[in-house]
């Protein structure tokens, strides 16, 4: 009978005991996992946090690229507007000088083709305008384009035939002068805006 008791008291007591080493397992490959998990998260958000770092340079670079873009371009207008201005009070204190009594006088041909202007290319085919600029430039920009063509236009067409008058040449270089001195407020208004000293350099 002692035999049997101790028998079964062992019996038990190895099963506890193996119990608690399944257990004890069992807890270990769950803190293995748990430890594993964690490694793997960090892992991961480091690399997250690195896309992140990644992309947050990728796009400051491309704002001081359109930056420098937008001010060297408006510097550009502004020496235009200043140039295109100054081409146009020459033409009408000419114009004064030689019809000083604006009696709607006919200009000859050979005279009124002096008067026209050329403007920069690029004012024209420009994609940067309505990308970088505010809304008040680029209308600006058109609006110039717009009165130095007409001015052009009619020089083109109605002086040849001795149809363009004094009065009207001067009312035509009024308006693109006009115009030009807009856009060269417009401008300034930006420029101060848009300070190279906001610029950071490219680290």
């Amino acid at each position: 009978m002692n035999m049997c008791l101790v028998y079964g008291v062992l019996r038990d007591l190895g099963s506890f005991i193996a119990g608690l080493l399944a257990l004890l397992a069992g807890w270990l490959a769950y803190r293995a996992g748990i430890v594993q998990a964690r490694a793997t998260k960090s892992s991961g958000d480091k690399q997250v946090a690195t896309l992140e770092h990644q992309l947050s340079q990728f796009a400051s670079h491309e704002r001081q690229s359109d930056d420098r873009r937008r001010h060297a371009l408006l510097m550009a207008l502004s020496m235009e507007a200043s140039r295109t201005k100054m081409l146009l009070d020459l033409r009408k204190s000419t114009l004064h000088r030689m019809w000083p009594s604006m009696s709607n006088e006919i200009i000859p041909a050979t005279v009124a083709a002096t008067y026209s202007i050329e403007m920069m290319v690029e004012l024209r085919h420009n994609a940067d305008l309505d990308a970088l600029l505010s809304e008040a430039v680029a209308i600006g920009v058109r609006e110039l384009i717009a009165r130095i063509d007409q001015l052009n236009a009619m020089i083109t067409f109605k002086g040849p035939i001795a149809d363009l008058h004094d009065k009207e040449m001067d009312e035509l270089i009024t308006k693109a002068w006009i115009a030009a001195n807009e856009l060269q407020k417009d401008v300034s208004i930006e420029i101060e805006r848009v300070s190279p000293a906001t610029l950071e350099p490219f680290l």
